[in-house]
C-alpha cells in the first residue's frame, strides 16, 4: 500500500476535525475515517509521526 501524501493527511484531517466538532467521540471518528476513506487504523499511524502535546 502506497504511503499518504500531505494531500490526502489533510482530507483526513478535516474530516476528522468536522466529526470533533459535531461532538463525535474519537473511536467514533477513527472508525468513520478508516470506513468513509477505506483505511486500516495501521495506515493512519503509519502516514504521520506521532505528535505529542
Amino acid at each position: 500500500m502506497k504511503k499518504a501524501n500531505k494531500q490526502m493527511l489533510e482530507l483526513w484531517a478535516g474530516f476528522a476535525a468536522d466529526l470533533l466538532a459535531q461532538g463525535h467521540s474519537c473511536i467514533v471518528v477513527t472508525t468513520r475515517v478508516t470506513e468513509e476513506y477505506e483505511l486500516r487504523e495501521g495506515k493512519l499511524e503509519e502516514s504521520q509521526p506521532r505528535q505529542w502535546i
